[in-house]
């Protein structure tokens, strides 16, 4: 039985479907710290509604993406795997 991450489809953080809205957070050297990606309409605050993206960085490098599903408004406080 295939597992949901098995079919996830990897987005550039630039690119973003026609029918889907997108947040970025950026850190204090500009990198990219979040990047969320939601139904266009969706409020910040919805639970189901996001699929949120954590960026690693080593010498301004991304090294790991990490993704957690909950509310923009929570991001920085979701488990991300």
């Amino acid at each position: 039985m295939a597992r949901p991450e098995d079919n996830l489809n990897f987005l550039n953080v630039h690119t973003v479907p026609n029918n889907l809205t997108q947040r970025i957070e950026y850190n204090s050297d500009g990198t990219v710290k979040y990047a969320g990606h939601a139904k266009k309409g969706s409020a910040t605050s919805d639970t189901q509604a996001w699929t949120i993206q954590s960026f690693t960085y080593v010498s301004q490098q991304v090294t790991a993406i990490k993704i957690s599903y909950g509310a923009w408004d929570d991001r920085s406080s979701l488990s991300y795997d």
